[in-house]
C-alpha cells in the first residue's frame, strides 16, 4: 500500500546567522535555543509532529555526525514537515559535517543568510548542497537595525548583488523563487514578536531573558514608529516575510501528495486495462462457444 513520506526541510547556514530563531518562528515556539555571539546547536535537531510535546531524545548514528537530537511537537507546521535545525556551518568541523548529513538526507534546504554579500564559506555551502541534487530556498536575514524591513531599498539593493553572485556562480537554477525572487528577505524578530512570546518574556524568572525581552520590543516599537507602521502582531508578522516561507513548506508537502496520485492513477489505468483486455478475450472466446 502507498504511503506519503513527509519532506525533511533542513535549515542551515553560517555560524549566527539566525537558523534557530527562524525555526521558532516557523513553529510559533521556543523549541531550538538561541544565543547571541555563541554556539547554541551543538548537533542536528529534528521536530516532529506528535499530540504531545516531548524533551529532546538523543539518536545515534553510525558515526559521530550522524548522531542528532529528535523532539516531538504539536505544532500544525510539523503536520506538513519535519522541520531539521542543523549547526552552523563555519563554527568547528564536526558541525559541517553534522551539517553535511543533514543535507544529504534532507529534500529541500532552506539557507539562512545574513546581511552582506556571499563570502567563501557561504558559496561552499551552497555548492555542497547543489551536489547533493537538493532544492534551496535562500533567504536574507534583515539582521541591520537601520534596515530591518525586509522590502528596504537597501534590502532589495544587495539581494540583487547577491542574485548576480548566485547566477555567476551557476547557483541559480537550484533555487526556489518567492515572487520571482531567487533571494527572500525575512526579518524572524518581526515574527517572533508576532507569536507573542517576547511578552512572555516580559516575566521570565531569567534577569537576561528579560532584559533582552525589553530591549527587542523598545527597538521594534522604535522602528514602527520611524516607519509609521501600525504597532500590531498582524502587521509584523506580515513585514517579516514569514508567511511565504510557511507557503513553499506547505507546497512541498502538497508534492508527495500529488506524486501518490499520480502514481495511483497510473497504477489504475494499468489495471483498467489488463480488465478490459480480459473481458474482450471472454467476450471474443464466448461469441466463438456460441457460433459452435
Amino acid at each position: 500500500m502507498n504511503s506519503v513520506k513527509l519532506p525533511k526541510i533542513t535549515i542551515v547556514g553560517e555560524f549566527q546567522n539566525g537558523k534557530s530563531t527562524l525555526v521558532n518562528c516557523l513553529l510559533g515556539a521556543k523549541y531550538a535555543p538561541t544565543g547571541h555571539g555563541c554556539r547554541t546547536t551543538s548537533c542536528c535537531t529534528y521536530f516532529l509532529y506528535g499530540e504531545t510535546n516531548t524533551a529532546p531524545r538523543q539518536i545515534y548514528g553510525a558515526t559521530p555526525s550522524e548522531n542528532y537530537l529528535e523532539v516531538t511537537c504539536n505544532r500544525p507546521i510539523l503536520k506538513d514537515a519535519i522541520l531539521v535545525d542543523t549547526p552552523g556551518f563555519d563554527a568547528n568541523n564536526d558541525d559541517d559535517e553534522a551539517a553535511k548529513d543533514a543535507i544529504r538526507k534532507s529534500d529541500i534546504i532552506i539557507f539562512v543568510h545574513g546581511s552582506g554579500q556571499l563570502g567563501e564559506k557561504s558559496f561552499q555551502i551552497l555548492k555542497t548542497i547543489q551536489s547533493a541534487g537538493k532544492r534551496i530556498l535562500f533567504l536574507m536575514n534583515c539582521m541591520d537595525k537601520l534596515h530591518w524591513d525586509p522590502q528596504n531599498k537597501k534590502n532589495m539593493e544587495l539581494i540583487d548583488i547577491i542574485e548576480s553572485q548566485l547566477s555567476s556562480a551557476g547557483i541559480d537554477a537550484s533555487l526556489i523563487r518567492i515572487q520571482e525572487r531567487k533571494v527572500w528577505p525575512v526579518n524572524p524578530i518581526f515574527a517572533w514578536y508576532a507569536t507573542g512570546r517576547l511578552e512572555w518574556d516580559l516575566h521570565s524568572p531569567n534577569e537576561e531573558t528579560r532584559k533582552d525581552a525589553e530591549e527587542l520590543i523598545d527597538d521594534i516599537q522604535f522602528f514602527c514608529k520611524k516607519k509609521k507602521w501600525q504597532f500590531s502582531p498582524q502587521k509584523l508578522e506580515t513585514e517579516s516575510g514569514i508567511p511565504e516561507i510557511r507557503k513553499v513548506i506547505e507546497e512541498a508537502a502538497i508534492m508527495p501528495l500529488k506524486e501518490l496520485c499520480e502514481n495511483m492513477e497510473q497504477e489504475l489505468q494499468a489495471l483498467t486495462e489488463r480488465w478490459t483486455s480480459r473481458l474482450r478475450k471472454i467476450i471474443s472466446d464466448s461469441e466463438e462457444l456460441l457460433k459452435k
